[in-house]
């Protein structure tokens, strides 16, 4: 599976978490008022900022970074546990003898009927990802 093509990148949805707008409210309000202690206000700042850190979508980075090491990764004959390490986080034995992969971005990939019977394509898989709005 060395294909950087298979993996998906979902679209970047920016979003802001009701915590980080209610951290933003209330700074406003002690800064709106005459008389607040700079301590105080220094530390809703930063859990406010650190909030702000954790609504920070990582997802379109993990996929680039997995395009990347498939892009640089060799077509190979035999199986590379490195390989697989830094790149599938779950395998998946269907009741039917299916195998899915899932990588790291938590994409699913499996292998299509049109491939399953010749062992020159079997990185070629159908990708998977109904849960996200994705391009590439």
């Amino acid at each position: 599976m060395a294909l950087p093509e298979l993996v998906q990148i979902s679209a970047k949805v920016e979003s802001t978490s009701v915590q980080t707008l209610k951290a933003e409210n209330e700074i406003a309000r002690t800064l709106d008022t005459l008389d607040y202690d700079k301590n105080t206000l220094r530390k809703k700042m930063l859990e406010c900022a650190s909030l702000r850190y954790a609504d920070i979508d990582s997802a379109p980075y993990i996929a680039h970074r997995l395009k990347a090491v498939f892009a640089n990764a060799e077509l190979l004959s035999t199986f590379s546990l490195p390989l697989f390490k830094r790149t599938v986080q779950a395998v998946h034995l269907e009741k039917d003898g299916a195998v899915i992969l899932t990588l790291i971005n938590n994409q699913t990939i499996r292998k299509d009927d049109e491939y399953a019977a010749n062992s020159n394509y079997s990185a070629e898989s159908g990708a998977e990802n109904p849960s996200e709005n994705q391009h590439s």
